[in-house]
């Protein structure tokens, strides 16, 4: 048995010190095992797709696989056989809405990828759970993609991390930033601008285990 992440900088474990671990390191030591970190900061649902079927020969039916999922304002390239992440300060992602991408174009992208995700952990018949850091995720196919069956909770990571969602932040691809910058407070955020803390990331492994009731 292993713990493979996927996924965004909330995966990798972005702002924590050297001595600190990601969620993923918490799960392990709980189950006893090893684990493989594939989180990448700014990571956007195409390239984490990739990263999943990339890597589905690694993973075996006892194994347990983590998915953050990300905002789906970013996008993705490639050039000479260079796979890139695209957010909202690049050149290539206001060139991509200045030709009339709709919200809806992304939304549907997002749906697609997180489809592509569940159905390719189903074929590994492994224990695998996803999870959004933030913000409203629209899902447009519950047919295909159950909330309640794939996902640790309706609630985002902010909120289950008892963040200020006063905020609510929702997709507009107008947005000057790909989240909100104002609601990330509380102990689990404490010395952290934009991630969880150490205790927060204590605090996701604690859920994801509860969730799976192993």
């Amino acid at each position: 048995m292993k713990i493979i992440g996927f996924g965004d900088s909330w995966a990798y474990g972005a702002e924590l010190q050297k001595d600190e671990y990601p969620f993923i390191h918490w799960l392990s030591e709980h189950y006893g095992c090893e684990y493989i970190n594939n989180g990448r900061g700014g990571a956007s649902m195409g390239t984490i797709t990739k990263d999943v079927l990339d890597n589905i020969h690694l993973i075996d039916t006892n194994d347990i696989v983590t998915v953050v999922i990300p905002p789906d304002i970013r996008w993705y390239t490639e050039n000479d056989k260079k796979w890139r992440d695209l957010t909202k300060d690049c050149s290539e992602w206001k060139a991509l809405i200045k030709d009339g991408k709709s919200i809806e174009w992304f939304v549907y992208h997002h749906n697609l990828f997180i489809f592509a995700i569940i159905s390719a952990l189903q074929l590994c018949q492994c224990r695998f759970v996803l999870m959004h850091n933030y913000g409203n995720l629209q899902l447009k196919y519950p047919t295909l993609i159950d909330y309640n069956q794939y996902f640790l909770s309706t609630d985002n990571l902010t909120t289950l991390l008892h963040g200020d969602n006063d905020f609510f932040w929702n997709y507009d691809p107008y947005f000057i930033d790909d989240g909100p910058h104002n609601a990330f407070t509380g102990k689990y955020f404490e010395g952290c601008e934009h991630h969880p803390n150490e205790l927060g990331h204590k605090k996701i492994s604690n859920l994801i285990i509860n969730y799976f009731n192993i």
